[in-house]
């Protein structure tokens, strides 16, 4: 779609010459392919983006900007591992809270996407707990809409029929 070809263009345009916007790049990239489930595709959109950030100068490795890119490919690399290596996808969002530095919006995402990975286990108590830690973050009511359905569908995973009715009934 129109977003990847952006992507495609910034690619073109910084690679060789800005490899902080190749790194944004390939982990936008390896994200549409993943929403396409074009797991090898992604996987190579992130290999790409973990190399470059390797060779990044130790100068760069000590400023905000490195963090940010560390955080953006940890969490995807998060999304990619969520479904066939839940250990990997953890591990990867420890890796990403250790770039967050305590930002609040990435603190609330990370807590999502543990939620998340809660719930394949069917650790529906953990994943309900993450999903709460994240809306007392949130200040947009949408977003908080959202985590509440999450949360009712918890309930229905649960078999608490009434209470996820309830919940669904109140957003």
């Amino acid at each position: 779609g129109e977003g990847m070809e952006c992507l495609y263009q910034l690619l073109r345009l910084a690679e060789g010459h800005y490899p902080e916007k190749e790194v944004e790049a390939y982990v936008g990239l390896a994200n549409y392919a993943m929403l396409l489930e074009n797991r090898r595709l992604a996987h190579d959109y992130l290999g790409s983006a973990s190399s470059l950030i390797g060779r990044l100068s130790q100068d760069f490795q000590q400023t905000e900007s490195y963090a940010a890119l560390c955080y953006s490919l940890h969490n995807a690399y998060a999304g990619f591992y969520e479904r066939e290596n839940i250990d990997s996808a953890f591990w990867h969002l420890d890796q990403a809270e250790r770039y967050a530095d305590r930002n609040l919006d990435k603190m609330c995402i990370l807590y999502q996407n543990r939620a998340v990975l809660y719930g394949y286990l069917k650790d529906y108590s953990m994943s309900e707990a993450f999903f709460k830690k994240a809306m007392l973050l949130m200040e947009d009511e949408i977003q908080k809409q959202y985590v509440a359905s999450n949360i009712a569908e918890l309930e229905r995973l649960k078999g608490n029929l009434q209470e996820s009715l309830a919940l669904y009934s109140d957003i």
